[in-house]
């Protein structure tokens, strides 16, 4: 696929709209396709020195928070290839400073493959008196301080919630337990063996986990909106290096989108990379599905292209990556505020570049009929666990009702975008249980006598009371 330049206008153009919009300080946008930079852009201002502006360039230094993990995602399989580690290992064979608690004492052990996929029980906080210590308050550090090992904010065990395999939950510790894995098992610190694995091989010379030498010059700095003001957030530093904590430039990212783009080949095996690209979690073939540390998108949503993504948040930062292994592309943006530019970005923009082909259409279409919506409707809840539910929990609350409305199948949430009720539409797929709610698919599973028992929700299911 020959990227058409009239494209890249639009896309600039789009960019530049959505900026305005936003209200969004700054932001650093990439195109990378056959492994070279296409199109590299800043937009916006990086930071405000003694009241001059600083523009964002290719050369600006962005936190990319959480897709950070899939530098840690392709250490592992690093080590994997090295013979060193197994995806189906117990995490806890190669961890040597503090231990992964089983939630049940008859559960199987936690693998690394269950924690790269958000399927081993681990949830969004770590223990409440390692947060309440001094030198790990709130998992976060002061800039320039020394972080803590991991062991002192876990307390020497990390506690899961869920059995591993049980249910999807994202998680941070999964993956800081996973940069532990890495520096256990190689004998470097984490952000040492990044990049002896990564880094080096790629002339990445303006990346780091860590506040080094090479990212300190031209930071961006993070902002959040007071009264329609930009103010600098607190610069924190994540203790949890590996599940958050990289600081990139547009020029170094393009590096590591271009490896991926070509389906590797230079710091992991074509083979190992396509691995991590299919599914290794997916709860119906109408939903998106989980891979080895990469999300991949739902298929009818990007016309049956497979799109491998991952996104990232943390204070005064925004930032998303897309790409097409099919079509050897693949966009992203580091913006610096909270918003959701630079997702809208990245995704646009690959939208706009990939091949219009239609969705292709079921060979036999089913609807539900209207006298069959009773056997959907009530109450449903999410299984016990605060801490592997806490950001579905966060966004809707615990409880769904299903119900019928003037003629119209309807869900409705505890909080969040569907309290007041959002209609279920039938989708042109051969599963009549598959429905549309704003932009979130849901199918509807039946238990073994045929009867509704729970609905799925991207990598969520939600139980009928």
């Amino acid at each position: 696929m020959n990227i058409d330049s009239s494209k890249i206008d639009v896309i600039d153009k789009n960019n530049i709209s959505l900026m305005g919009r936003t209200k969004t300080p700054g932001m650093v946008f990439g195109i990378v396709q056959n492994g070279k930079p296409a199109f590299i852009k800043g937009y916006g201002s990086a930071a405000w020195s003694n009241g001059s502006e600083v523009p964002v360039t290719d050369d600006s230094v962005f936190r990319i928070a959480s897709i950070s993990k899939l530098f840690t995602a392709i250490g592992i399989m690093k080590l994997v290839e090295q013979g060193l580690v197994s995806l189906d290992d117990p995490a806890e064979q190669h961890l040597r400073s503090f231990r992964i608690r089983k939630f049940k004492s008859t559960d199987p052990p936690i693998t690394l493959r269950h924690l790269l996929t958000h399927t081993a029980g681990v949830g969004e906080f770590a223990p409440l008196l390692g947060y309440l210590q001094p030198r790990t308050l709130f998992g976060v550090s002061r800039k320039g301080r020394p972080l803590p090992p991991l062991a002192t904010l876990y307390r020497g065990e990390l506690r899961p919630d869920r059995s591993p395999g049980e249910a999807w939950a994202y998680a941070n510790h999964g993956f800081a337990t996973l940069g532990q894995v890495i520096a256990d098992v190689t004998g470097d610190d984490f952000p040492e063996a990044m990049r002896k694995m990564i880094f080096r091989p790629l002339g990445m010379q303006r990346s780091d986990f860590v506040r080094s030498d090479a990212v300190m010059a031209n930071q961006a700095v993070g902002y959040y909106k007071f009264r329609d003001q930009d103010r600098p957030v607190l610069d924190l530093d994540i203790i949890t290096l590996a599940d958050g904590s990289l600081f990139t430039t547009a020029n170094d990212f393009a590096k590591f989108l271009g490896e991926l783009t070509m389906g590797g080949g230079t710091i992991i095996s074509k083979s190992s990379l396509s691995k991590m690209m299919r599914p290794h979690f997916q709860l119906d073939k109408n939903l998106p599905a989980m891979g080895l540390g990469f999300f991949l998108e739902n298929r009818r949503r990007w016309r049956d292209h497979l799109v491998a993504s991952h996104s990232g948040l943390w204070l005064g930062f925004h930032s998303a990556v897309l790409l097409s292994p099919a079509h050897q592309v693949g966009t992203f943006a580091f913006a610096n505020d909270g918003t959701k530019t630079a997702i809208s970005a990245a995704t646009n923009s690959l939208n706009t570049l990939l091949p219009r082909n239609p969705v292709p259409a079921s060979d036999s279409a089913a609807q539900l009929p209207k006298e069959n919506w009773a056997k959907l409707v009530g109450t449903y809840r999410l299984p016990k666990g605060f801490n592997s539910n806490f950001r579905v929990n966060l966004r809707y609350g615990r409880k769904f009702t299903v119900y019928i409305d003037d003629g119209r199948l309807m869900i409705r949430s505890g909080r969040g975008e569907w309290r007041s009720g959002e209609p279920l539409r039938a989708t042109p797929t051969s599963d009549p249980l598959h429905f549309l709610a704003g932009m979130n698919h849901i199918v509807f599973k039946c238990d073994q006598n045929e009867e509704i028992d729970h609905f799925c929700m991207r990598y969520h299911q939600i139980y009928k009371q």
